[in-house]
């Protein structure tokens, strides 16, 4: 698994809250489906390609990917699994959104740094430390409940939220505090 340096942890942090702020995001469970809308990302169920394309789609990934054309912005994602996996077409979408706003290229070069920047965007966006720390009761399951996440991410944030508490200040950063003022006290 590719480590980032903590500058750029931090920078994908700050980028999540100022897209929060920016677009009116301030509800749990984050909805990738709404944000791509009010980025003006134009999102292409699979289940709407014809049997050609719908091959191509997956080979390109089985859960989605990000295409930039030169009028527009796509997000092509795996429908198929919305009714049994809502929360990791949820996810997907989201971690396509985070290689536009971090403007990934794509380039072979940089592609497990970029995947690595991307996971990290959508398990920060998802399920923020702070956010989770309000809910009091912290446990794996009331992560899952609160912000509508598949059993492993919930178990992923709670341990990326074990970290922040260990590792963490012993005050909120100045983004935290936005994203905390972003977001009414009922989570």
């Amino acid at each position: 698994m590719y480590r980032l340096p903590d500058e750029r942890y931090e920078y994908i942090k700050r980028e999540v809250v100022h897209l929060f702020k920016h677009f009116d995001v301030n509800c749990i469970p984050i909805n990738g489906f709404e944000l791509a809308y009010k980025i003006g990302i134009r999102l292409i169920p699979y289940s709407t390609l014809n049997e050609r394309q719908r091959k191509k789609a997956f080979e390109t990934s089985p859960d989605g990917f990000f295409l930039e054309t030169r009028t527009e912005e796509l997000i092509f994602f795996n429908d198929l699994r919305i009714k049994e996996n809502f929360s990791r077409v949820n996810m997907t979408i989201i971690h396509e959104i985070a290689h536009d706003i971090l403007g990934h290229t794509g380039l072979e070069e940089n592609s497990d740094m970029e995947e690595a920047e991307a996971r990290f965007f959508a398990k920060y966006a998802v399920a923020p430390p702070p956010l989770i720390h309000r809910l009091g009761n912290v446990t794996p399951c009331n992560i899952q409940r609160a912000f509508l996440l598949s059993e492993e991410a919930s178990m992923n944030a709670y341990s990326y939220y074990q970290k922040w508490l260990h590792y963490g200040k012993e005050y909120y950063l100045e983004y935290e505090m936005t994203l905390l003022q972003l977001f009414p006290e009922t989570a």
